[in-house]
This record gives C-alpha cells, sequence and structure tokens, in this order.
C-alpha cells in the first residue's frame, strides 16, 4: 500500500515540477499561477509527511504482530510440551 502511495506522491511531484517549468505568460494571473504553486508544493510536503507517518506506524504494526506471533508460537510450544507431560505420566 505504501509503495502504490509514494509512486502517486513521485507522479505528482513530477507533474508540479512539469507545471512550473512552463513560464506563465498572462500577466494578470502571474500571482494566482505563482500561489498556487507554492500550494501545490506544500500539498506535496504534507502527503509526503503523512506517507512517512503511515510508513513507520505499518513498521510498528508489524514488528508488534511479530511479537505477538512469537508469544504464540511458545505459548503452543509450552502447551504442546504439557500435554506430552501429562500423557508420559
Amino acid at each position: 500500500m505504501t509503495g502504490r502511495l509514494s509512486k502517486r506522491v513521485a507522479d505528482i511531484k513530477r507533474l508540479i515540477a512539469e507545471g512550473q517549468e512552463r513560464p506563465n505568460t498572462i500577466r494578470r494571473i502571474q500571482e494566482q499561477v505563482s500561489a498556487s504553486r507554492q500550494l501545490n508544493i506544500k500539498s506535496v510536503a504534507t502527503l509526503e509527511s503523512s506517507l512517512d507517518r503511515l510508513w513507520q506506524s505499518a513498521q510498528m504494526a508489524q514488528a508488534r504482530l511479530e511479537e505477538a506471533q512469537q508469544r504464540l508460537l511458545i505459548r503452543q510450544q509450552e502447551d504442546i510440551e504439557a500435554c506430552l507431560k501429562r500423557n508420559r505420566d
């Protein structure tokens, strides 16, 4: 999921960069174009920050999952050993 989002953010950055390379020859809208371009840059920065936080959350969730799975395996092994011991006695 984060891979797709990273690609989308990269695509957006590329489109913004292409738009900024085009000259603005219409004088009456130069301020609006400049403001719009600045907002686009800030929006991409916000998206990247959100993506970073999402990635960190996903990594922490994965670590918690792996820890829980490890505890479950240990518990299952202990239960199996306890059953085998009871059957021997």
